[in-house]
C-alpha cells in the first residue's frame, strides 16, 4: 500500500515520506526558488480530480527528482525518477535512475496528503507556515485537495 506523509518544513527544508511494502523513500527539497509543497499538493489535487498523468520536477541539494503521478481508475501510480547530472535548469544530462515506484488507492493517497497537511496547518499555523517555509500556506491547493477528496469518499 502506497504511503506519503509530510514533515513541517525546518530551517528551509521540506520533507516527504513515501513508502509501500517493501521500500520507503524520504525526499528533501529546499524551501526556495519554488514553492514545491504547493506544487506537490496542486499537482496530486489535479490527479485525483481527473484520469491523467502528470510530471513535477523537484529540486533537491544536489539532483532533480522527476515525479510522475499518474491516476488510473480507482488506483495512483508514483513513480520518481532521479537525474544526478543537472546542466542548466530544466536540463539534465545522463540517465535518469528510478528510485521509487508504487500504486495504490488514489483516496487514501489523497486521505494522507490532506492530514499531513492539516497536521502542518495546526501544529504552525499559517503565520508560523509562512515564516518557516517563506512561502504563504498552500491554502487553495490544499482547498482543491480538500475537496476532492470530500467528493470521492
Amino acid at each position: 500500500m502506497l504511503k506519503i506523509s509530510l514533515n513541517n518544513p525546518e530551517s528551509g527544508w521540506a520533507y516527504a515520506r513515501l513508502s509501500d511494502e517493501s521500500k520507503e523513500l524520504l525526499v528533501t527539497a529546499p524551501y526556495s526558488p519554488d514553492d514545491v509543497l504547493r506544487d506537490f499538493v496542486d499537482a496530486a489535487a489535479l490527479r485525483v480530480l481527473a484520469p491523467n498523468s502528470i510530471q513535477r520536477p523537484l529540486r533537491t541539494a544536489n539532483s532533480v527528482l522527476h515525479w510522475s503521478l499518474r491516476r488510473m481508475d480507482k488506483d495512483i501510480e508514483i513513480e520518481i525518477l532521479k537525474f544526478p547530472d543537472i546542466g542548466f535548469p530544466g536540463q539534465h544530462r545522463g540517465n535518469a535512475e528510478p528510485i521509487f515506484k508504487a500504486r495504490g488507492r488514489w483516496a487514501t493517497f489523497a486521505t494522507q496528503l490532506l492530514s499531513s497537511l492539516e497536521s502542518i496547518k495546526t501544529e504552525m499555523g499559517c503565520e508560523g507556515y509562512e515564516r518557516a517555509w517563506r512561502h504563504p500556506f498552500p491554502i487553495e491547493a490544499y482547498e482543491k485537495l480538500r475537496n476532492a477528496v470530500q467528493r470521492g469518499k
